[in-house]
């Protein structure tokens, strides 16, 4: 079952979000609640693919051995 909701935007991005719809062949509606769904999205009905990409990213010196610094890191 649909349910209607009313959305205030800033008019700029209102003529965008429109422009995008109609290059895409859908609404503004069925844009925002796809957008929707993926907020909502319950961490286990997502992939490991996409829990890995929201991992923070390590920062490492380009020429690390990652093999030798586990087993360095596993001595102390």
């Amino acid at each position: 079952m649909k349910s209607r909701v009313n959305l205030t935007l800033d008019k700029r991005i209102l003529v965008k979000i429109k422009f995008l719809a109609k290059q895409r062949k859908t609404s503004v509606s069925q844009i925002v609640e796809s957008y929707l769904e993926k907020v909502v999205k319950k961490e286990s009905d997502q992939s490991i693919i996409e829990i890995i990409e929201k991992l923070p990213k390590p920062s490492l010196p380009d020429q690390v051995d990652l093999k030798e610094a586990y087993y360095e890191n596993k001595l102390r």
